[in-house]
């Protein structure tokens, strides 16, 4: 081989290295790019504000609803209830209200200086959020918009059982009277709706919720007094949650009133309702089938409102918990 054909070997033998090495370059670099690309998406997913949720729609929903006062049924899981709703507001739109006695019947002018008072703390183009134990208040008899109202029931001999004990639990002088009587839960489980022994919680005491104030409604409730809490549940309360189902009631606001709810995936706290530990000895069943008797007016509001809770599980397209 001549000196020509040499160095014309050597000029392609470099050529071709130059251009494997460019392919090896090519190759390390496109594999580089395919395995940067999922890091670099994390880190951009991580570093990009978080767009703030806007409420979604479902069937039920109720998103022109502006006013919502929440009747607090006192042992019936409103503080856990309340608490799971401060942490699913949408908080720059709702406001809060301070808490007020209102577990008793009011005259006609008392009520009204109530729903004044309510009206105080519900500022003008915002949504409002009310909550007190109170009674239902009749806003349309004093020329005022009514808002919307729901609560949330408990079977009605545990719910007894529970404000029996939580009252020998409290300090002050009410407590000690309490805990000072020698008064049992069987007795008053065994005493008429006509003559409760003092120490024992009236009967049909969310029957009293749903009535509310002024004729016909009377402390303890007798029919009349039933037949207008039912007529209220029916007409003016459109959702009654149920204690028992818990889970399934924040769903259903979440989904009736997705402009005041978060979704739970929001929820920083355990969304699961506990019952509180015991500090008695639970009763018999048979102890809670005659509370059940003794409290028959929430009894059947209680089985009225699971067949009302039914139909909104329905209507916003969720499925009944076994």
């Amino acid at each position: 081989m001549d000196q020509v054909e040499r160095a014309r070997y050597r000029k392609l033998s470099v050529h071709a290295e130059m251009q494997e090495l460019r392919i090896m370059a090519t190759l390390i670099w496109w594999s580089t790019l395919v395995l940067m690309i999922p890091i670099y998406c994390v880190i951009l997913w991580n570093t990009i504000p978080p767009v703030p949720s806007t409420p979604d729609t479902y069937p039920c929903s109720r998103n022109s609803i502006d006013r919502i006062v929440y009747a607090r049924i006192g042992k019936a899981g409103s503080s856990s209830l309340l608490n799971w709703m401060r942490r699913h507001s949408r908080h720059l739109t709702i406001a809060f209200s301070q808490n007020f006695d209102g577990e008793h019947i009011l005259t006609l002018e008392e009520e009204k200086q109530k729903i004044i008072e309510i009206q105080s703390k519900c500022k003008p183009n915002t949504l409002c959020f009310y909550e007190a134990h109170l009674y239902y208040l009749n806003f349309s008899r004093h020329d005022v918009k009514q808002p919307e109202y729901f609560t949330m029931m408990r079977d009605p001999g545990h719910r007894y059982v529970s404000q029996f004990y939580y009252w020998r639990t409290l300090r002050g002088d009410f407590g000690a009277e309490m805990r000072n009587l020698s008064l049992t839960i069987e007795d008053c489980a065994g005493s008429s709706r006509s003559n409760v022994p003092y120490g024992c919680p009236i009967p049909d005491y969310q029957t009293l919720y749903f009535c509310g104030h002024g004729p016909p409604c009377v402390s303890p409730p007798d029919e009349a007094t039933y037949l207008q809490a039912k007529r209220n549940l029916l007409e003016n309360f459109y959702f009654v949650g149920i204690l028992e189902r818990f889970n399934e009631t924040k769903a259903l606001l979440q989904r009736i009133y997705p402009h005041y709810f978060l979704p739970d995936e929001n929820d920083e706290g355990d969304s699961t309702y506990r019952f509180k530990q015991l500090n008695y000895t639970q009763p018999q069943d048979q102890i809670y089938k005659k509370l059940n008797q003794l409290n028959f007016y929430d009894t059947l509001l209680y089985q009225m409102s699971q067949a009302l809770f039914d139909y909104h599980l329905g209507s916003c397209e969720l499925r009944k918990e076994r």
